[in-house]
């Protein structure tokens, strides 16, 4: 039982980085295109 609780949690640590991964740099480009949609003259860097 400990080593399915182990496995278990194990698997689950992995999901959630991978999916910590792949949202984080997505919900970054969301906002930077919102920023860059709002402020175009203000954040210029975002609008590349």
């Amino acid at each position: 039982n400990a080593i399915y609780l182990s496995i278990l949690v194990s698997i689950t640590s992995v999901v959630s980085s991978i999916l910590t991964s792949f949202a984080l740099p997505t919900l970054c480009r969301l906002c930077a295109i919102d920023l860059s949609n709002t402020f175009p003259n203000k954040l210029p860097g975002l609008t590349s």
